[in-house]
């Protein structure tokens, strides 16, 4: 208990951060909700996400703006992973989040997707990736999203962007920093969880946190203490041995409850029924991090 509260304190100071950043929220009584997308960078201008789709699997080169808020985890960890930043664009607004798991379909001819939050982009949005050796990586399309599901707790968050069929062998079901995920998780109970994102202040750089878990409703959300923030959005969890704990979407306070701050997601089980029976996560042997694409075979 004595950790909860010190990390409810971390999630509170996070949620402050998360506030004064967006001027979102303005008074800390009753329920509130952030999502934790952020505004694109300033460089991730209309023509240079048409230049980048343009370009598709070959990528376009970084630039040294560009090189300033390149991910620590994409220069350690090569490839398309769990923990990646990624940018959105509908048509008509950009967005920063963090991508999650990677799934596929099919035996012997896999087609392969990675996730991140359903409110970060609706079905049709395209997808880039900063990730070395390549640079900004048109990788795909949004295929499946649950949309911004709002104040419902219960209700699952989550985006499918299936990636570009030239890019497999850029894959790494590998989680940067962490390991894993060796499978998934469908227990309870206090649970320390690991995660990497893209959120402002704390997580830039896709920097490693750590956190605890401690109320799992298994077929839709779970909470935990930790520091999160906008940007973070969609980034995948795991607890220990490496298990797939589920995505990160959103800080929430709400002073008639105990604790009144924390952090949610939608569990890893009620992705995997949103997505239905056909749809595998790719797990990785390792319980530590692979750096490269694809992963060791146990």
């Amino acid at each position: 208990m004595a950790r909860i509260r010190f990390v409810a304190v971390c999630a509170f100071s996070a949620l402050l951060v998360a506030i004064n950043a967006t001027g979102s929220v303005t008074q800390l009584t009753g329920m509130h909700v952030r999502k934790l997308t952020s505004p694109a960078p300033a460089w991730y201008s209309k023509d240079v996400a048409e230049r980048a789709e343009a370009a598709g699997p070959a990528g376009i080169p970084l630039t040294p703006e560009m090189r300033k808020t390149i991910p620590t985890s994409t220069l350690a960890f090569l490839g398309i992973r769990p923990g990646q930043l990624i940018l959105l664009d509908d048509g008509q607004s950009t967005s920063l989040c963090t991508s999650n798991f990677i799934f596929y379909t099919g035996t012997t001819a896999k087609t392969y997707y990675i996730g991140t939050a359903g409110h970060c982009g609706k079905v049709g949005t395209n997808v880039d990736m900063l990730y070395l050796p390549k640079g900004l990586v048109h990788i795909g399309k949004i295929v499946k999203s649950t949309g911004d599901p709002g104040d419902n707790f219960g209700a699952t968050d989550f985006a499918l962007i299936a990636i570009d069929k030239a890019l497999y062998a850029d894959i790494s079901p590998s989680m940067a920093y962490w390991g894993g995920p060796t499978g998934s998780f469908s227990g309870s109970g206090v649970q320390p969880v690991l995660h990497a994102g893209w959120g402002l202040v704390v997580g830039t750089g896709g920097t490693p946190r750590a956190g605890v878990a401690y109320a799992w409703r298994v077929g839709s959300e779970y909470r935990f203490e930790g520091a999160v923030t906008p940007g973070d959005s969609g980034s995948g969890a795991i607890v220990a041995g490496g298990l797939a704990a589920g995505n990160i979407t959103h800080i929430a306070i709400d002073t008639r409850q105990t604790p009144p701050v924390w952090n949610g997601g939608t569990t890893i089980q009620a992705i995997l029924k949103y997505l239905g029976t056909s749809y595998r996560l790719a797990t990785c042997s390792l319980a530590v991090p692979w750096p490269l694409p694809g992963c060791p075979t146990a």
